[in-house]
């Protein structure tokens, strides 16, 4: 973090589902990605938001493993140089699954803006063997996004 005259700048982490039947909806999904990022910039305005999958696919291939994983494993290298996980969207993905369990490792706070994905945050961290009274912190905050997902249904993971 950037400590300059008590003016402090975080990171954040934006997850949103990505993976999508048709390359279509996977573009729809990268461009809610953006407009997750830009919403959360507006009610965060002392967070930098940080994201790959908004652009990632379209240097890598999601359908190809080696690249699939090679994004992962980008992905949580840039989360890990963050201080905050924001969880969009109404489900957790595959990939979404791998980033909050790294994000619980290090002890970053997350946050979502819908039930569904809360509750699903809540069974990893319970499957994990996680104390919920431990410094794992996650909470629901649904007036930021509201309760429209933006991304497109017809996921394959």
């Amino acid at each position: 973090m950037n400590d300059n005259n008590n003016y402090k700048i975080s990171r954040g982490y934006v997850a949103s589902p990505l993976n999508h039947i048709t390359q279509d909806g996977r573009m729809a999904n990268m461009r809610a990605c953006r407009r997750y990022m830009e919403a959360l910039e507006l009610s965060f305005p002392k967070t930098i938001m940080k994201a790959l999958h908004h652009v990632m696919p379209t240097v890598l291939n999601d359908d190809i493993d080696v690249e699939r994983k090679l994004a992962l494993k980008w992905g949580c290298e840039l989360l890990e140089t963050c201080d905050f996980l924001f969880v969009c969207g109404n489900r957790i993905s595959e990939g979404m699954r791998a980033e909050i369990i790294f994000a619980l490792v290090l002890q970053m706070q997350i946050v979502c803006f819908s039930i569904p994905v809360y509750n699903g945050i809540k069974e990893i961290v319970e499957s994990l063997g996680y104390d919920e009274r431990a410094s794992i912190r996650f909470e629901l905050n649904t007036g930021i996004l509201g309760r429209d997902s933006l991304e497109v249904g017809g996921y394959s993971d």
